[in-house]
């Protein structure tokens, strides 16, 4: 009677799954040892290790959220100038054409890396689940970023080296420009190194 009890307790508090040549029990908060070597004793997912999760795709929701601010915080003010100087400023006027040429694609594509890594960021998965479109989304995105990332980097460097010493030394643009150029073009070189240097690393490790 008690041997026909326990067996119904067991029955009642397993889960199992038949697969080929072996099959597995699922019981909650315990362990069974069996001589089966085809048996594998799976504990179920308890309230503690749901709630772990739960905690955890909040602490990544909460980084991908301040990763966005911050990208957008920094980029948005440099975008924002370089597009209302290209088309609002008329003092560079040896360069005039040249600067407004510069400051259209820095604008523009600087618009197009920020949407893009902005994308990626949010269409990362919260967990390390097994989404292949969207691993395949976020892959294509990041290649297409590092792409523009370059092209923008070697434009940066292409800005400095024309027009460093022209506009800012010699006055042919007027103060407020000038100043914005000379400032700008620190800001995006250094950060463009910094940047690469990141890149470098993560490909070593």
């Amino acid at each position: 009677m008690t041997m026909e009890n326990n067996s119904k307790n067991v029955l009642s508090s397993t889960l199992i799954a038949p697969q080929e040549n072996s099959y597995v029990i699922f019981i909650k908060d315990e362990v069974i040892q069996g001589s089966n070597p085809n048996v594998k004793i799976l504990p179920l997912p308890n309230a503690e290790s749901s709630h772990i999760d739960d905690d955890n795709d909040e602490i990544i929701s909460l980084v991908k959220f301040c990763s966005v601010c911050f990208l957008i915080t920094f980029c948005t003010p440099l975008i924002t100038c370089d597009l209302y100087f290209a088309y609002n400023d008329d003092t560079c006027v040896p360069l005039s054409a040249d600067i407004k040429r510069y400051l259209e694609v820095s604008g523009y594509f600087g618009l197009t890396v920020l949407t893009l890594l902005t994308l990626g960021i949010c269409c990362l998965p919260a967990r390390n689940e097994n989404l292949d479109p969207i691993t395949v989304g976020v892959c294509i995105l990041k290649t297409f970023s590092l792409l523009l990332f370059a092209f923008i980097f070697l434009w940066n460097i292409y800005g400095a080296v024309a027009f460093w010493g022209t506009v800012y030394e010699e006055g042919t643009c007027g103060k407020i420009v000038s100043t914005y150029l000379f400032i700008s073009l620190i800001i995006k070189n250094v950060s463009g190194l910094i940047e690469l240097a990141k890149i470098k690393r993560t490909r070593r490790m």
